[in-house]
């Protein structure tokens, strides 16, 4: 069973301001992210959840609609679990994958161990962003 922490321990990564990846990361990606750093700790199988594809929408919607200062908690009525399944949706959509198939290779392994390896060397051979 992971190790779960209070919420009070656990703070979120601050806002991607002055970040040269700022402006490459969707505002509601930042959000559920932030959101996931403080509840996904303590939330049993997070991805484990099974919220309907129209909560998902809505969730998306209303992110969008709120804007920069959404309240994530509010509009996810306090489930982690929609959050998590919403952040999977969405990139899921994304019209490029986010590892290419010759970089999610060696990741395609269930040995956690060698996982982590292979994410590590390939974090290593990547090229600075301009």
């Amino acid at each position: 069973m992971p190790q779960s922490f209070p919420r009070r321990y656990v703070q979120p990564s601050p806002p991607l301001v002055d970040d040269m990846y700022a402006d490459l990361v969707p505002q509601i990606v930042q959000q559920l992210v932030s959101y996931l750093e403080i509840t996904g700790p303590t939330t049993e199988d997070l991805f484990g959840g099974d919220p309907s594809i129209r909560q998902i929408n809505d969730l998306i919607d209303d992110l969008n609609a709120a804007g920069e200062h959404a309240d994530v908690d509010q509009l996810s009525r306090g489930n982690p679990r929609l959050a998590a399944a919403t952040l999977a949706a969405y990139i899921r959509q994304l019209p490029e994958p986010l590892v290419n198939e010759e970089l999610h290779a060696p990741l395609d392994t269930e040995v956690y161990v060698e996982r982590i390896a292979a994410l590590r060397d390939l974090v290593s051979e990547m090229n600075e962003a301009p």
